[in-house]
């Protein structure tokens, strides 16, 4: 997966979009609020290269302009607290592939599994500290650490949360999990670029054969792990562990219960 969008629509009288410089507490370095003097409808944190971006937009001015109307009436029929003379705002949660790849998604089943991961890792709970939370503008002159998360917030956090599947032990992967028909066809393309180089440097014939190609890199090899004082078994057991493909030791137990160290 490269990316993953997740959207909560909601309503709210009277909702103003916070100051992100002031009112929010995140990691995000990128915070901006959009639209003119008398109609601020974004707000974001993060940029759209970030690990993890959130905005919340005004969602009924975004429908008029792209003109999928239809939407209102899914609102309509699948909510009925839906009010037709209030706004609606969305806020998207977007995981980039880093962000995804972290937590050890790689794929929709994986994604199945680990979506509780990618909502705690925002919002906090379940073993995360919160990405970001959201504080009431009357609270500025508290220290930062003791804000509470405002009113709205919290219900909305709550909504986004809901029906979230539980955490799980997050993988340690250093690489994509393996993938022979990917690798082959990676090694075939840089043996072709191998020889087309050798070529060119005249190191290897011009009309030399596959196999001699190979044998010609394997001499290579071997001189390059007597450099370094490997096996080639030894070079294959540490590739291996840096991909994760060795087998784990169980976790240690003791008597107050057990060693985790992923969470």
């Amino acid at each position: 997966m490269s990316k993953f969008d997740f959207a909560v629509d909601f309503q709210m009288s009277g909702f103003e979009l916070p100051n992100p410089y002031k009112d929010i507490i995140s990691r995000a370095r990128k915070r901006k609020l959009e639209g003119n003097d008398t109609d601020v409808n974004t707000m974001t944190l993060g940029t759209h290269e970030s690990p993890l971006q959130v905005q919340i937009y005004n969602k009924t001015e975004e429908l008029k302009v792209s003109h999928k109307h239809w939407m209102f009436e899914v609102w309509r029929n699948e909510n009925t607290q839906f009010t037709e003379s209030l706004t609606v705002w969305r806020i998207e949660y977007r995981f980039s592939r880093e962000k995804l790849r972290k937590l050890g998604i790689y794929s929709i089943s994986d994604l199945s599994r680990g979506l509780g991961n990618l909502m705690y890792s925002v919002l906090g709970g379940e073993g995360y500290k919160p990405w970001m939370r959201i504080c009431s503008s009357d609270t500025r002159h508290l220290r930062q650490d003791h804000r509470p998360a405002a009113p709205w917030w919290e219900q909305l956090k709550k909504e986004s949360l809901k029906g979230m599947p539980s955490t799980h032990p997050i993988p340690v992967l250093h690489h994509s999990p393996p993938n022979l028909k990917r690798d082959t066809n990676t090694f075939f393309a840089y043996l072709e670029r191998l020889t087309v180089y050798g070529v060119a440097e005249g190191r290897i014939p011009e009309d030399a054969t596959p196999e001699e190609v190979v044998l010609l890199l394997a001499e290579q090899y071997s001189e390059h792990l007597q450099s370094k004082g490997m096996s080639f078994s030894d070079a294959k057991n540490a590739r291996a562990e840096r991909m994760g493909l060795l087998p784990t030791p169980p976790l240690a137990l003791s008597t107050t219960g057990v060693s985790n160290p992923l969470i």
